[in-house]
Formats: C-alpha cells, structure tokens, sequence
C-alpha cells in the first residue's frame, strides 16, 4: 500500500463522496485550530457525520482497510 498525501487523500474522499450520493462541505467549527468538515446527503442536506478534519481523512485512507466507508461508518457515525 502507498502513502497518499492530504491532497490526494482529499480528492478521492471527494469522488467517493459523490459516488456514494454524499457531499464533504466545511462546518461551522475548528477542531484543534483546524477546520473541521462533515458529510451530507446530498438530496436532504441532513448530516451523516461529525465534524472530522482532512487531516482525519488521510490518516483513516492511509491506515484504514476500509478506507472512508471507514471513515463514514465506523468512526464518525454515532
């Protein structure tokens, strides 16, 4: 497995987002001085996650052999 950087991270947390009918946007706070993003369903707009860093993004697509269905599924959604 290789390492992906933030961005390339990023790039692929967005198609996958797209592809599974979601859509990453900025929220309205910081975790530690960082924005902090979540995910919505696109036709509602309701949020599915927390609020989650890019930093969390490529951490979870670098370590996670779910890759962001990990990130979606088992980390963020309570």
């Amino acid at each position: 497995m290789s390492y992906k950087n933030q961005k390339q991270s990023v790039q692929e947390l967005r198609a996958w987002a797209k592809s599974e009918g979601y859509v990453m946007r900025k929220g309205n706070a910081n975790l530690a001085n960082v924005q902090a993003y979540r995910l919505h369903d696109k036709v509602s707009d309701k949020v599915l996650s927390p609020y989650f860093t890019l930093h969390d993004a490529t951490y979870l697509n670098n370590h996670s052999d779910m890759g962001f269905y990990g990130l979606l599924y088992s980390h963020l959604i309570k």
